[in-house]
């Protein structure tokens, strides 16, 4: 779905579509591909100033980062 995205050149659906990766990568336990997941998302809502999706890249990156103890739980 990724390389699909990416042939058409559609950046929100590749930022979303990447978060669902990413999200799909974390159940898997494949922490490393989940977090360059998240961040590429990230860093493609924030190029649109898509409000929303940086929230949600905010959001699914942090969940992630937390599961791989790189920040320290609250």
């Amino acid at each position: 779905a990724v390389a699909l995205r990416r042939l058409l050149s559609d950046q929100s659906q590749l930022a979303l579509t990447l978060a669902l990766a990413g999200l799909i990568a974390t159940a898997a336990g494949d922490l490393d591909e989940a977090q360059q997941c998240q961040e590429e998302s990230l860093a493609i809502f924030r190029r649109q100033n898509d409000q929303w999706g940086v929230a949600y890249g905010l959001a699914n990156l942090g969940d992630t980062l937390l599961q791989t103890r790189a920040v320290p739980s609250p």
